[in-house]
């Protein structure tokens, strides 16, 4: 799946159980969202632009342990480049999908959506 070309966007974050969630809204009705689950540190503007995903370097690990403590040791780090700017992300999973919800809908409410609210 192509990132780089995308403009992505900090649609959705639920502090109560850590989710966290980048939209990138295709002019077709799509959507590629990136779903983040156990969030414990986040670095990231509110848009970004030409995503491509990266490898933690030793100097990323550094920056968030120092932040968060031993909780690096439990969960992975997310290293979103873009522009030559390296965007932390540490979380207990990642899933990146294509849909086709609609503005208000996420994986994040299956009741509500379940429900038509």
């Amino acid at each position: 799946m192509d990132l780089q070309n995308k403009m992505f966007r900090l649609w959705d974050f639920h502090v109560s159980h850590s989710k966290l969630l980048l939209r990138c809204s295709e002019g077709d009705g799509r959507n590629i969202d990136m779903m983040f689950f156990g969030v414990h540190y986040m670095s990231l503007p509110n848009f970004i632009h030409g995503l491509a995903l990266d490898e933690p370097t030793t100097d990323d690990m550094d920056r968030v342990r120092a932040v968060v403590g031993d909780r690096v040791k439990n969960s992975r780090l997310y290293v979103l480049c873009s522009k030559g700017i390296r965007h932390l992300i540490l979380a207990d999973d990642c899933i990146i999908e294509e849909n086709d919800f609609g503005p208000m809908e996420t994986n994040f409410r299956p009741l509500q959506r379940a429900l038509g609210a």
